[in-house]
């Protein structure tokens, strides 16, 4: 599983929540799924849609789990 931390890095956990980043070298580019858990602030939609358009392979689902304003993910994130 992937987790956002800090808003800045991506951290591997294994499913029982042990970092194993060193276990990977070459992640998948691409993921089915982006679950964005960072607070709001004024870089919010550009940082988030900067990981969405790195991470998120096309069709993919993007959880934003965040207290944003309402109708901040369809005004501001479509790609």
């Amino acid at each position: 599983m992937e987790v956002l931390s800090s808003g800045q890095h991506i951290h591997a956990l294994s499913p029982d929540g042990i970092d194993i980043n060193d276990a990977f070298t070459i992640p998948p580019s691409r993921y089915p799924m982006v679950h964005i858990c960072i607070p709001y602030n004024d870089k919010f939609i550009e940082t988030t849609k900067a990981y969405l358009e790195q991470y998120l392979m096309v069709g993919g689902i993007a959880i934003i789990h965040s207290t944003v304003a309402v109708g901040t993910s369809s005004k501001n994130l479509s790609l």
